[in-house]
């Protein structure tokens, strides 16, 4: 039964939606009265930001949102992190550790009650309301705990606040290899583009989800095309001499776009973090190559824009990318 007050009944949704999470995280943890079975963190307590495919954690820029929110409540209570990625592919071929070194090693990690703690919560819709609990329950459970680890399990968004750029290139930089191929699209690119992004899920028919939705008819997917395709030439327009870098989870809308003479897609696979590759030849790193790449040179990118409107879904990836540099964010709607 709904509530007249929203934030009640966002309230009701969001903490419904924790316990089936809270719940789903610890099957995979044991019960062990040893203390000392496993770990050894100098009876230092531990935060773990915990993505090991036991739960679906979104894709790259959902988990950066937990992950550098995580990091900045550690900061303020004075609190040693850790980030245990480890799935769908180990985060350190693509990211290392810049300032902040918050590696683990897989030994280090604690699977069993009651030595470790599991902090799991849904986050529900973004909201200004939202962001201020979610930091105010993150802040009491991490500091009120009295476990040896404590693992957390979120998407909060509340780093996107303040200081989201200085936490995120105080916890990573591109590895070595992953800094080549950028510098080889900056090159290809040119010292200022801008870059243009689309997410269509599955309305043309050509993309596998987590988000399962029915592909649109063929006339309104010729339709959202032609809407998308305008939008690009009036960026152009608004942006002239500037390459334009396109990216999307739309194969279909790629080759469109590649068609104009002023635009540049990355080359390489689409693929969503909590869904598995078609290709089983791909070796892991060229599996997901394309999506780290797609974010830090939308990161490097002088402007950024998402396209939004009927049928297309809200990105967070790009916004993400923006904030990695500060670059300015533009939303264009392309209509109904």
């Amino acid at each position: 039964m709904l509530h007249s007050n929203c934030y009640y009944n966002w309230y009701v949704f969001a903490r419904g939606l924790s316990r089936k999470l809270d719940k789903q995280v610890r099957t995979s943890y044991v019960h062990c009265d040893d203390v000392h079975t496993q770990g050894k963190n100098n009876g230092q307590k531990q935060v773990v930001f915990i993505c090991n495919g036991n739960i679906e954690s979104g894709g790259w820029a959902d988990r950066l949102k937990g992950i550098i929110s995580t990091y900045q409540v550690c900061k303020e209570l004075g609190l040693d992190f850790r980030l245990h990625f480890v799935h769908p592919f180990r985060l350190t071929q693509y990211v290392v550790p810049n300032h902040y070194d918050w590696r683990i090693d897989d030994k280090e990690v604690i699977f069993t009650t009651p030595h470790t703690d599991i902090v799991a919560f849904e986050i529900g819709e973004e909201s200004e309301y939202q962001s201020k609990k979610q930091k105010e329950r993150l802040t009491r459970r991490l500091s009120s705990s009295q476990a040896r680890q404590i693992h957390v399990y979120c998407n909060a968004m509340f780093c996107y606040k303040a200081g989201y750029s200085d936490m995120f290139n105080t916890l990573f930089r591109p590895s070595e290899r992953l800094q080549m191929t950028i510098e080889h699209y900056k090159q290809q690119l040119g010292n200022e583009y801008v870059s243009i992004s689309a997410r269509f899920i599955e309305a043309l028919g050509d993309f596998t989800d987590t988000q399962k939705t029915e592909p649109l008819p063929q006339d309104k997917r010729e339709m959202l095309l032609n809407r998308c395709i305008n939008a690009i030439e009036r960026i152009h327009d608004e942006n002239p001499g500037k390459t334009v870098l396109v990216n999307s989870d739309s194969r279909t809308f790629l080759t469109r776009a590649e068609k104009l003479d002023y635009t540049y897609v990355i080359p390489g696979n689409i693929i969503h973090l909590d869904t598995k590759g078609d290709d089983d030849t791909m070796d892991n790193y060229s599996l997901y190559e394309k999506t780290m790449l797609d974010f830090f040179m939308i990161g490097n990118a002088t402007k950024v824009y998402r396209l939004d409107g009927k049928w297309l879904h809200t990105s967070g990836f790009p916004l993400s990318a923006s904030k990695i540099n500060n670059r300015e964010f533009i939303s264009v709607n392309v209509g109904r």
